[in-house]
């Protein structure tokens, strides 16, 4: 299985990425990750479930956008975020600020992000 998420905007940038057919592990940023590889795997799915695969508002220049790509037994699923997002994107923002911590000298800093909480 393998899970990609790209988050960016003009003053952020994270790539989180797991291959698990060749790692144990997740990358961050291109660094190794400690966070618990199942806890990733379940995570991301239990939040995708009910996502639609493109929400986005063209009335901003340079915003937020996120990626999630998915690619387990052969099938393949995707989502684009783009200055709108899902009501409950805060488990991803979540997900971001608890994975990145480690590399973030202990400060958990969150992905800025517009959204109901």
């Amino acid at each position: 299985m393998k899970i990609k998420i790209y988050m960016f905007s003009y003053s952020e940038y994270h790539n989180i990425y797991l291959n698990d057919q060749k790692r144990d592990y997740i990358l961050v940023d291109r660094q190794k990750s400690s966070f618990n590889v199942e806890k990733f795997k379940s995570s991301v799915f239990d939040m995708v479930a009910n996502w639609p695969n493109l929400l986005e508002d063209k009335s901003y220049l340079d915003g937020l956008e996120y990626q999630i790509e998915i690619k387990k037994d052969g099938n393949e699923q995707s989502f684009k975020f783009r200055n709108k997002f899902p009501d409950d994107i805060y488990k991803l923002t979540d997900l971001i600020s608890e994975i990145c911590k480690e590399f973030n000298n202990g400060r958990n800093k969150k992905p800025t992000i517009k959204s109901k909480r």
